[in-house]
């Protein structure tokens, strides 16, 4: 049994760059600051809030269930219920 990579900044770059958005598009759809995107993609990123990544995961139109995969683990003391059933996306 193999371990998976661990996630990378460059992951959320790829995702971004494959669906032709800059930094200002995404955080303008993920209603979040540029500073935000930024910081996510740099290779020493802090960990993201959940809410946070969930509104990139919408932004990017990308299934919740790969928020661990795509942004690595939680920080510490972050609460980890799913999103309701209305933010799910489609």
């Amino acid at each position: 049994m193999t371990d998976s990579p661990t996630p990378t900044p460059t992951d959320l770059r790829s995702l971004r760059h494959a669906r032709l958005l800059t930094q200002q598009e995404l955080a303008a759809k993920a209603r979040v600051a540029v500073r935000t995107v930024s910081g996510a993609e740099r290779p020493d990123a802090h960990p993201l809030r959940m809410s946070t990544r969930r509104s990139l995961l919408r932004a990017l139109e990308i299934p919740f269930t790969e928020h661990f995969a795509i942004f690595g683990p939680l920080p510490k003391g972050s609460r980890t219920k799913p999103p309701r059933e209305a933010e799910v996306p489609l």
